[in-house]
């Protein structure tokens, strides 16, 4: 089966992003130091085809890493980075 994006309205790619906000949160509970939106979704400025895209800051060491997919027709982004990398 091949997934695409389909259009979406802002209320439920918002809805959509809060629940993916909320299983990183049950996933990486201790690491999370920050989670937020960023880009057209989080400046109110998004279209029906825009993606989800969501920063997340880890209390690691880890490399910086990425995670993409295709969720209920929208792109889902989500970059993890170490708060080391922010800091310096």
């Amino acid at each position: 089966m091949f997934l695409e994006p389909k259009p979406t309205q802002q209320i439920d790619r918002l809805n959509l992003a809060d629940q993916i906000i909320q299983r990183i949160l049950t996933l990486k509970e201790k690491q999370v130091i920050a989670i937020g939106l960023y880009g057209s979704l989080a400046r109110g400025t998004d279209q029906l085809y825009s993606d989800i895209e969501i920063k997340c800051i880890l209390n690691t060491e880890e490399e910086d890493y990425s995670w993409e997919w295709i969720e209920d027709g929208c792109k889902i982004e989500i970059n993890f980075e170490s708060e080391d990398v922010i800091l310096n």
